[in-house]
């Protein structure tokens, strides 16, 4: 016989209650416990085991939910508010995205090595070994790879200034452009493999492909033109305007 209005004080069991019914303490660790209708509890509830929810659509809570293994969400969206979708494959968002760093399509997006606030990093494995040189500007792979201390750098293209270490305030635009300076400072090398060669060589410039491309430690030294001076190895305060221009002219 079912039973209505039933209050109770302590444990019962076998009792099959349909209405209102108060219940002080309810122990159903060892059976079942089935409800038809709708429960509503004033106080906490606290599950042991698993909580499954079958045929739910939604859940609405008014405070923070925590989940301590993770959410898992085998299918649909997550919204955010009005302005960020998340879906299995993309990410969606109207508003700003604040990363340390960020990856797109396989190209990483940042600040290098040391996250130092004043530098500017695309490429993979650029300024990836950087402590404490600020103020560098970075696009490309491997660009300024091995820098550490060394600031004010620019580099630009596949390669460039990427064995610099401690050489500051360089330029570099173009592939392996000035791709072995070590502590080489102050030069400007643009083109592709423009002074390639140079290790400590300063004061530098160097406009066009291979343009003192064989330079090491000359200095003071202007080349311009494709193959300018590009025999020069430790000669220093030359200038070659033109291509070829002092082609083999070495010291």
């Amino acid at each position: 016989m079912a039973l209505t209005k039933v209050q109770t004080i302590g444990i019962e069991t076998g009792i099959s209650l349909t209405g209102v019914t108060t219940v002080t303490t309810l122990n159903a660790s060892t059976d079942t416990l089935s409800v038809g209708g709708t429960v509503n509890f004033g106080g906490n509830v606290s599950i042991a085991g698993t909580l499954t929810y079958e045929d739910v659509t939604n859940i609405d809570a008014v405070g923070l939910i925590t989940a301590r293994s993770g959410v898992k969400v085998s299918g649909g969206d997550i919204v955010i508010g009005s302005a960020t979708t998340l879906s299995q494959d993309n990410i969606f968002t109207t508003g700003i995205v604040t990363a340390t760093s960020l990856s797109v399509n396989g190209i990483d997006i940042g600040r290098g090595l040391g996250s130092v606030a004043t530098n500017t990093v695309v490429g993979n494995n650029a300024l990836d070994a950087n402590t404490t040189g600020s103020q560098n500007t970075v696009v490309g792979d491997e660009a300024l790879g091995a820098n550490t201390t060394a600031s004010n750098n620019t580099a630009i293209g596949y390669n460039a200034l990427t064995a610099n270490t401690t050489g500051a305030e360089n330029t570099a635009l173009g592939a392996s452009a000035l791709g072995t300076n070590t502590t080489g400072a102050n030069n400007v090398a643009i083109g592709v493999n423009a002074m390639l060669l140079n290790t400590t060589g300063s004061n530098n410039v160097a406009v066009g492909e291979f343009a003192l491309d064989a330079n090491t430690t000359g200095g003071r030294t202007t080349a311009i033109g494709y193959r300018s001076l590009s025999s020069q190895t430790t000669g220093s305060e030359n200038v070659a305007v033109g291509s070829y221009a002092l082609d083999y002219n070495t010291t």
